[in-house]
């Protein structure tokens, strides 16, 4: 088992998990969630698995054996380039998609599309709290004047450390 594929069933483990958490809040006791929540860590900090019948991946690799034997026919989509000649004349090439487009591993896709979504969600999280940090007062507490006369000692004397 590939460590995208453990990171996939504990994934699969922790959704599980909130989803029983939400449907049996008050009918559970809390001590179950907590076995939950370790059997998840515990499938995220364990580097193997023991293989079992009953998997999520024997029945993917089911769905997958099915899938392939159905034949679908070939359709190669074609790209015309018009390009302007030397001479004036329009000439027309016939491309390949495949070679028109870059192809991208459906792992990177997901990769990009949470990577966008995070960027998304906290970009929009942000700029609805702007007016909330405008009003944002100074701390007074005593561990932070003291860290900042440290690091304003440290500066004074030259240390490159402080920036």
């Amino acid at each position: 088992m590939t460590v995208l594929e453990m990171s996939f069933s504990a994934t699969v483990l922790i959704l599980a998990i909130v989803i029983i958490r939400t449907l049996a809040l008050h009918r559970l006791p809390k001590k179950t969630f907590l076995v939950l929540w370790g059997v998840a860590l515990c499938r995220l900090l364990i580097p193997f698995s023991i293989p079992s019948r009953f998997s999520v991946y024997s029945l993917a690799d089911m769905l997958k054996n099915n899938a392939s034997t159905i034949d679908a026919p070939d359709i190669v989509p074609v790209v015309y380039n018009i390009t302007a000649a030397a001479g004036g004349a329009n000439s027309v090439q016939l491309t390949d998609t495949a070679t028109a487009a870059a192809t991208m591993s459906p792992v990177i896709a997901v990769w990009m599309i949470g990577v966008l979504a995070c960027t998304l969600f906290f970009l929009v999280t942000h700029l609805r709290c702007r007016e909330i940090y405008k009003t944002a007062l100074p701390v007074e507490n005593k561990l932070v004047k003291n860290w900042q006369q440290g690091a304003s000692d440290k500066a004074q004397d030259g240390d490159p450390a402080v920036g």
